[in-house]
């Protein structure tokens, strides 16, 4: 199978162009990132620090805030 000029072109611009960030990420995706455990974040969900928030039954966290979070808990040396 061969791919064209055009087709190549518009596959190059779509690998290139900067994907859209999520604004907020699961426990699963924070989990991934930050490399905390998902049982520890779920219990972190009920500390009043935590940037999370539930959408029905699903936890969702806030990606900017998140980060600050860890910034911040790092900065203070605290243990979780």
């Amino acid at each position: 199978m061969e791919i064209t000029r055009d087709e190549l072109k518009e596959l190059l611009i779509e690998c290139i162009q900067p994907k859209e960030v999520k604004l907020t990420l699961t426990i699963k995706e924070a989990a991934e990132i930050s490399g905390i455990g998902r049982e520890k974040l779920t219990e972190l969900t009920f500390s009043n620090d935590f940037p999370s928030f539930k959408v029905g039954i699903k936890t969702l966290i806030n990606r900017d805030m998140f980060m600050a979070w860890l910034e911040k808990i790092t900065l203070e040396h605290r243990q979780i």
